[in-house]
């Protein structure tokens, strides 16, 4: 009985999407720990041009990318803790690193029993005047499986992405969304 303790014990310490410690986000929730550094935080958009953050309970709108195919690219702001000598390289190991997951009601067909999920993902941030950071964006694709995208119009989501610093800090981002099959996609998806 000891045994299958520790095991399961380690299954869990072991899971990369799990959180080591908590936290609180730039959003407010608190992941029920203490944050190394409470200046940090980071916080995601979308859309591929411009900002607009991700706001509790609105729409999460699909794109079709540059190579065509559909996605949900998402902007990163952040600042507040340490980034590398040279932030563009992504190898050095002080390079703040990803997780992130999205879910989709009906839909979780991607690895993990998620819709889609990005692990160990290496963010190079670029350093804005006013001192904070950006990147380009996070892009969640749509899985090859999801054969008609207007299975999926105006279904809840819901958005988990975690960034580990060299600084200690485990940062996250959560929000409830709707989907947004836009028409100009050529789907048709009208109620």
């Amino acid at each position: 009985m000891a045994t299958l303790c520790v095991s399961a014990a380690l299954l869990v310490a072991c899971d990369p999407s799990r959180a080591l410690y908590g936290g609180s986000g730039n959003d407010g929730k608190d992941s029920g720990g203490t944050n190394p550094n409470p200046d940090a935080y980071f916080t995601l958009g979308q859309g591929e041009i411009g900002w607009n953050e991700i706001e509790e309970g609105e729409s999460l709108e699909m794109v079709l990318g540059g190579q065509g195919l559909l996605m949900f690219p998402m902007p990163m702001r952040a600042g507040g803790f340490t980034l590398p000598d040279d932030p563009k390289d992504y190898t050095d190991p002080d390079i703040p690193i990803l997780d992130m997951y999205v879910d989709i009601e009906g839909f979780n067909i991607g690895f993990g029993g998620h819709f889609s999920r990005i692990a160990n993902y290496p963010i190079i941030f670029d350093i804005l005047d006013d001192g904070t950071y950006e990147f380009v964006y996070v892009t969640i694709f749509v899985p090859d499986e999801l054969t008609n995208p207007c299975d999926i119009d105006e279904l809840p989501g819901f958005i988990h992405a975690e960034l580990e610093t060299a600084d200690g800090d485990l940062l996250t981002f959560e929000r409830d969304v709707e989907i947004e099959v836009p028409d100009y996609l050529g789907t048709g998806c009208t109620p």
